[in-house]
């Protein structure tokens, strides 16, 4: 076996990641053809955090024709693999970012209507962007890149394995699923009040979305009576015009789409779960989930349609804003010492829950 020896630094114990194994296989920035990856490689004397098995101590990792064929204390790779020895380093799996809005550049959002489910994340996608370089040293291999919140329907999302350096299609995540974003409440308020236009409260914010869902219901109904004339042999049928904004409702409506809905408040979360049921599509994930746990513990047995409950997103959230969203397993709230050494603030005139402090992240 062909053997190199890396060292870690005297001040600290490096960290690896299984990321800088496909980072092997791929090419420089300005290459045209990346280079094959190496046909069989370990990784040995390790500490390897498998996530799913606990730490391995003096671990190895084989991989083979860039993919993992083996981990443990042994692995059984053929004699030709090249070895990497890294003792004294940690090796972990690599970070899948499940909400990244990297390597669109300013193109995150397409904020001309509160509607527009037919733009497609793909068509922003920068694979040279430097964006993915920084991700990737840090760890991430996988990213979902959503479309903004800005809109109550977004765009639909695309997958990328983060091969920087290959070709564009070559980054594509190949079989993912679709899925979309959604957003209501502080964000499509915030974009459409300040041009005075529907949808400026939430109110509005729901009212499109379920106009949306209406027109996309005729246009399936529609699709379907012309499908039905021509399985019987109508040849004077004549076919609906195609739109693409209702066609991709209508896959919402099927379940082709998972959906993904940006947004804070929990009567946010009750009215967006409502309109789900009420049009028979499932909720993929509440990404930006601040209040989700206080409308959760209330209605455990509601959420049927919920596929996922993501926790606090706190870029952008004044602290205090956090706090008041802490809660235990039971869906208790917790002292925010317990977390942050100091008193709760206290409790704002009338009770109101999204005061001030609330205010002060909304833009």
């Amino acid at each position: 076996m062909k053997q190199f020896h890396m060292k870690p630094p005297n001040h600290r114990r490096s960290a690896l990641r299984l990321f800088l194994v496909s980072a092997t296989t791929g090419a420089a920035l300005n290459a045209q053809q990346p280079a094959p990856p190496t046909a069989d490689l370990v990784i040995r004397n390790a500490t390897l955090m498998t996530a799913s098995h606990g730490t391995i101590e003096h671990g190895s990792v084989w991989v083979h024709a860039g993919k993992i064929a083996g981990v443990g204390e042994t692995v059984n790779a053929p004699a030709s693999a090249v070895v990497l020895d890294a003792a004294g380093e940690w090796l972990t799996p690599g970070i899948i970012d499940p909400h990244s809005h990297s390597a669109l550049d300013s193109d995150v959002n397409e904020a001309t209507s509160p509607v527009t489910p037919s733009m497609h994340m793909i068509d922003a996608f920068d694979n040279r962007s430097a964006d993915l370089y920084r991700a990737l040293a840090g760890g991430v291999t996988t990213e979902l890149l959503l479309h903004g919140s800005a809109n109550m329907i977004g765009g639909q999302a695309v997958v990328i394995k983060n091969k920087f350096g290959l070709d564009r299609d070559a980054m594509l995540f190949p079989n993912a699923p679709g899925s979309i974003k959604f957003a209501s409440g502080e964000n499509p308020k915030r974009v459409y009040g300040g041009r005075d236009q529907l949808p400026s409260t939430r109110m509005g914010n729901f009212e499109v979305m379920r106009m949306a869902f209406e027109d996309a219901r005729h246009y399936m109904a529609e699709w379907d009576a012309y499908n039905a004339k021509v399985a019987k042999g109508d040849k004077d049928a004549a076919a609906p015009k195609r739109d693409l904004k209702l066609e991709a409702l209508a896959d919402v409506l099927r379940g082709k789409l998972y959906v993904q809905i940006h947004c804070y408040r929990a009567d946010e979360f009750l009215t967006e779960e409502a309109i789900a049921k009420e049009y028979g599509y499932k909720i993929r994930a509440f990404p930006g989930d601040v209040q989700g746990s206080r409308q959760n513990r209330r209605r455990p047995d509601r959420h049927r349609h919920l596929q996922r409950l993501v926790g606090v997103q706190g870029r952008g959230l004044g602290r205090h804003s956090v706090e008041r969203c802490i809660v235990d397993a039971q869906g208790r709230p917790r002292g925010a010492e317990e977390r942050f050494g100091r008193p709760h603030p206290a409790p704002e005139p009338g009770g109101r829950q999204d005061g001030p402090l609330w205010r002060r992240h909304r833009g």
